[in-house]
């Protein structure tokens, strides 16, 4: 299973991936874009993020850890969680009933196990 998305528009195209997971692939049809650290094509770009998987891995740990030692809850926590997950099932209700939906206005599928 890959994860990972793509987002079509009139004008242009954003793609991540999983696979290559500190990679952003935009393309915009009515002006190319430039930006420093990333290759350009026919208005085709890829910003490659300078960090290692390992490295992610390191500065999650110490903000972890860093929570921890002033009290706090760590970023993201839950909330953050179930606030991207309404994002998330607004943007498919939003590309089944080909109508915007906004995720204050969605609520979550509840499921019973």
């Amino acid at each position: 299973m890959e994860i990972g998305f793509e987002l079509v528009c009139e004008t242009g195209a954003v793609a991540w991936s999983g696979k290559r997971f500190n990679e952003l692939r935009l393309y915009r049809a009515c002006e190319p874009a430039k930006k420093a650290d990333s290759s350009c094509s026919s208005g085709l770009w890829v910003h490659r993020a300078p960090r290692s998987f390992d490295a992610l891995k390191v500065i999650e740990l110490r903000n972890f850890l860093a929570a921890i030692a002033v009290g706090r809850n760590a970023d993201p926590d839950l909330s953050e969680a179930a606030r991207i997950a309404r994002i998330w099932e607004a943007a498919v209700a939003t590309s089944e009933h080909r109508t915007w939906i906004a995720p204050e206005d969605h609520t979550l599928k509840r499921e019973t196990l």
